[in-house]
């Protein structure tokens, strides 16, 4: 459409030279919504520090030994003059302590077998300096998104134990036959129907909210196998965790947020018109999570992820209202036109009032 939309504004030839008109639906369109609903959840998440982190790369006294070998240098012909510069040497020793097993590696060579980002690899970490990220203590902190002074919020850790706890028991259940088969036995005698759990852990946010949703309908079934774990006698397989009323309220209410996303991901995903609603959402969305954080306390344990969510909403709404291809197809969308009768006749008017409820009526 965008493309389209050019062609006929520069008289179907796509050419710019005539006139000053800058517009260029390849640098300015915003290729896909859903993309950028990822990264904001993914924010929101990181405010929760329930953000998964990739694998990172075990280093080698993780992996343990491994032969590397030197670089193999040519020897030297008879014919070659004797003052030629000799080829550097290289040397590779492998030292191994059979008393303790150990095994140490001396490597002299050019090439680099060293890794510059071992510990930002380990620990998941991106190495890339960013701005704002030079004092250590900011990387905990969530700034105020109503735009109030320098005040910032602390990062919440309550839901990231709640998470844990609960992708280890999910975990247990779902990696064994005999447990599964427990859980579907648990579901019979509770006369309860649910679906197999899935083991949603170190996955898109979007597979953890499927597993935690199953989860949260399966808590009957999961509070007594946990109890019943706990009156065997030795070490359970799910190390005596538990969980409290609260606490499933506590994941649902997270869930109940991640659920929106799904739903506007849902949506806004596919090969179709949706351009036109892309300004629109961004606005339902800053809206709502206003409302949300009045509502709320700092106490709650969501309320640094709504100022994480609502600080990228923002970024992304300036972002949409910059690119001309989103503006315009905003404005050709019918219903935003409709709400031209607010304006022409006020919000007060009951043809205006008649002609929107007839349009959403039908539309």
């Amino acid at each position: 459409m965008a493309s389209h939309m050019y062609d006929l504004l520069n008289d179907g030839d796509g050419s710019t030279e005539t006139g000053d008109f800058a517009w260029d639906p390849t640098t300015m369109h915003i290729w896909c919504i859903c993309h950028k609903l990822a990264l904001i959840v993914n924010a929101g998440l990181a405010a929760l520090s329930l953000k998964t982190l990739p694998p990172g790369k075990a280093k080698e006294s993780v992996l343990g030994f491994f032969p590397v070998l030197g670089q193999l240098t040519e020897e030297e012909e008879p014919e070659e003059p004797a003052s030629a510069a000799p080829h550097p040497t290289n040397c590779v020793e492998v030292a191994e302590e059979r008393n303790n097993g150990t095994v140490a590696l001396n490597v002299e060579s050019n090439a680099d077998y060293s890794n510059a980002n071992d510990e930002a690899l380990v620990t998941g970490e991106d190495s890339g300096a960013h701005p704002g990220e030079n004092d250590p203590a900011d990387n905990n902190l969530v700034p105020n998104s109503l735009g109030g002074a320098n005040r910032k919020y602390a990062k919440s850790t309550k839901l990231k134990d709640l998470t844990n706890k609960l992708n280890t028991v999910i975990k247990n259940i779902t990696r064994s036959a005999a447990q599964r088969a427990n859980f579907n036995c648990f579901a019979q005698q509770l006369n309860v129907k649910v679906s197999p759990l899935i083991a949603g852990y170190c996955i898109c946010w979007n597979i953890k909210y499927q597993s935690y949703r199953k989860a949260i309908k399966a808590q009957a079934v999961i509070n007594q196998i946990l109890k019943e774990d706990q009156l065997r006698k030795g070490v359970g397989v799910f190390d005596g965790i538990f969980f409290l009323p609260k606490d499933w309220q506590e994941i649902e209410s997270l869930n109940n947020k991640l659920k929106i996303f799904v739903e506007l991901t849902s949506e806004m995903e596919g090969n179709s018109a949706t351009g036109t609603h892309v300004i629109p959402k961004y606005l339902q969305l800053s809206e709502a999570l206003k409302r949300k954080i009045l509502q709320a306390q700092e106490t709650d344990s969501l309320y640094p992820m709504y100022h994480a969510i609502l600080t990228q909403v923002k970024n992304y709404l300036d972002e949409a209202m910059a690119c001309k291809t989103l503006v315009i197809a905003t404005i050709l969308h019918p219903g935003y036109r409709m709400h031209i009768f607010d304006l022409a006749f006020g919000i007060h008017s009951s043809k205006a009032k008649k002609s929107l409820a007839l349009f959403q009526k039908e539309f």
